[in-house]
């Protein structure tokens, strides 16, 4: 049985792509086996030859394969490190920025509570003097026309009816104006009412 031909593609490809060798080593390197295998005598000693070749390149092989195995182990070392550290740096981050939205939105609660609070003080303030002044007015103009009408003969009580009357519009006008400033006080807390909800529901 003759022996299979020495395959010289087969072996640049192999030493190229398993030994990691650039493709003009390994055809100088297959054409100086291709020359040695051609000037041998005998077969035992290319074969024993060849078996010594291949068990070279098989310890070549391994040894690369080692340090890619061992490289890769590193760089995935390394991004897992890389990878924990920009975790940790985003969650303080995130946390200082949680931080800081939290103390803006209390500031402003606090600062909501305070003017609403002021507003409403005021509005009672504004109030309770307008009712005290509105009393005070109403009880002077039914004091001057009690005087006025005790000191009226009795022709002037047609004139003191008439001013009676004007009292009374005067009286309903007065409530009118207490109404209309009662409902301008409610629609104010009411709107800050609002606006303090709205604050709280943004907390």
């Amino acid at each position: 049985m003759s022996e299979p031909a020495f395959d010289t593609q087969k072996a640049v490809t192999r030493l190229r792509d398993e030994a990691s060798l650039e493709q003009k080593a390994a055809e100088a390197m297959v054409n100086v086996l291709s020359d040695v295998m051609s000037d041998v005598a005998t077969k035992d000693f290319v074969r024993d030859e060849i078996a010594g070749l291949e068990k070279r390149l098989d310890s070549r092989f391994d040894a690369q394969s080692e340090y890619i195995d061992k490289r890769f182990a590193e760089q995935t070392a390394k991004f897992e490190a890389r990878f924990a550290e920009q975790s940790m740096q985003f969650e303080a981050r995130f946390a200082e920025l949680q931080t800081g939205i939290e103390r803006q939105l209390a500031e402003q609660r606090t600062e909501t509570e305070a003017r609403f609070s002021q507003q409403s003080t005021e509005i009672e303030r504004r109030f309770s003097q307008h009712s005290a002044d509105m009393e005070q007015r109403l009880s002077k103009q039914s004091t001057e026309i009690e005087q006025r009408f005790s000191k009226q003969s009795d022709e002037n009580q047609k004139l003191a009816a008439e001013l009676m009357v004007r009292i009374e519009c005067m009286q309903t006008e007065l409530m009118r104006t207490l109404v209309v400033q009662t409902r301008w006080a409610v629609t104010v807390v009411v709107a800050l009412a609002g606006l303090y909800m709205a604050a709280d529901k943004l907390l």
